[in-house]
């Protein structure tokens, strides 16, 4: 690992002096000089302010290491203008997620490189034009809430970023008001939480190369949220994420290059249709919905698909043939309403990890006589009556002896 600091949850007030006469990892055999990188962790703290200088030790004791200082959840107000002084030659991850910060501190431009900042679930009531300028060309991942300010502030289209998260959009459209310059082909990640947006048109139609989305708690999405964006041509998203937002339905089908596909804690009562589209899908993740069935037809053609998790939807019948064209390798029915293993997973031929824990699975003879033969030893479920007993001891040991075998 690398050097490490952790000083969680201990009702610090205030930062430490971090003073040493020596690096504290030089006598490992790895050495703290050999490690390009240094974590330090104060999350779950009182602390509320950055005084001048806070760092300046580390930058003598680290010089031209990437630093990961993370301040997040204490009660941080106030950031001194020279917080960040003697990180010159450093490059630095500051995370201040869940403070009191109403706004941007100047302190932060005095940072040679700050890569990483992120100020989400603060009271930002402005984020100011200059700092945004001015760290624009070294800040690589930002993350930033805007629920207390009226509107997206036009600071963020001064962003150079790869990864930007957003929480707290209060808009019904995807404004282009986020990384709306010259280098708007650099953003590859885009996280969006707690929004009132319905219409995402701004999405694809702006961002080309984009390769992660994942959108979670935004409750107003339309089901053809993207449906505005003529721009479906060679989209390169690779992950798409949906999550918690209450859909019913979706429309998806443009993104066909994806590969991981995460639509967990919604409404669908069936596997979404548009997700037949997407023919490079690898891995479907469709856990805690209101799915009762799995049908022939839900996941036909869909033929590299590997992982399936469907844990905790209300699922009573999976059909034989559910999984025929798939490239089933890992299949999850966490916390079901199956009472039996489906005929299913004995017809997918390279089904090699089955997670059926937390179901009321029946072991007797007649429940399991499909499953004689049966070679599944990652599989994870108890019988019902006997929870000492695993499905896969019941079908080994107590099966044959039901045929007589």
């Amino acid at each position: 690992m690398n050097p490490t600091v952790i000083c969680t949850n201990m009702s610090l007030t205030t930062l430490p002096s971090f003073q040493t006469e020596e690096d504290p990892f030089a006598r490992y055999p790895s050495g703290g000089g050999f490690y390009a990188q240094k974590f330090l962790y104060f999350e779950d703290n009182l602390i509320t302010e950055i005084p001048a200088g806070a760092f300046s030790a580390l930058g003598d004791l680290y010089p031209g290491a990437n630093l990961t200082i993370d301040l997040s959840y204490n009660q941080i107000n106030h950031i001194d203008t020279n917080a960040l002084d003697g990180l010159s030659n450093n490059t630095v991850s500051l995370i201040l997620r869940g403070n009191q910060l109403t706004s941007l501190s100047p302190a932060l431009l005095s940072a040679w490189s700050l890569e990483t900042l992120d100020i989400s679930y603060n009271p930002l009531t402005s984020i100011d034009s200059n700092i945004v300028q001015g760290l624009a060309p070294m800040l690589k991942q930002f993350f930033v809430s805007v629920d207390h300010m009226k509107e997206m502030p036009k600071a963020l289209s001064y962003l150079q970023a790869v990864l930007i998260s957003v929480d707290g959009i209060r808009e019904t459209e995807f404004e282009i008001k986020l990384q709306d310059n010259a280098h708007t082909e650099m953003l590859t990640e885009l996280f969006i939480s707690n929004s009132s947006l319905k219409d995402l048109s701004g999405v694809p139609c702006r961002f080309p190369n984009l390769r992660h989305l994942h959108l979670e708690e935004n409750y107003d999405l339309r089901a053809d949220m993207f449906g505005k964006c003529n721009s479906v041509e060679n989209l390169t998203l690779n992950s798409l994420g949906i999550e918690k937002c209450n859909l019913t339905s979706v429309e998806i089908s443009m993104y066909r290059q994806v590969r991981y596909l995460r639509l967990s804690e919604n409404l669908f009562e069936n596997v979404p249709e548009s997700v037949l589209s997407l023919s490079e899908v690898w891995m479907v993740d469709l856990s805690y919905n209101q799915i009762t069935s799995i049908d022939d037809e839900d996941f036909k053609g869909l033929g590299i698909l590997a992982d399936i998790i469907l844990d905790g939807n209300p699922l009573t019948y999976i059909s034989d043939s559910a999984f025929s064209t798939n490239n089933l390798r890992y299949l999850s029915l966490r916390k079901t309403l199956l009472t039996t293993i489906p005929t299913a997973v004995m017809n997918t031929q390279g089904l090699s990890s089955l997670s059926l824990p937390d179901n009321a699975i029946e072991c007797s003879c007649v429940a399991m006589a499909h499953l004689n033969g049966w070679n599944m030893k990652y599989s994870n479920a108890h019988c019902k009556d006997d929870p000492d007993t695993s499905v896969y001891t019941y079908i080994n040991d107590n099966l044959p002896l039901c045929t007589g075998q």
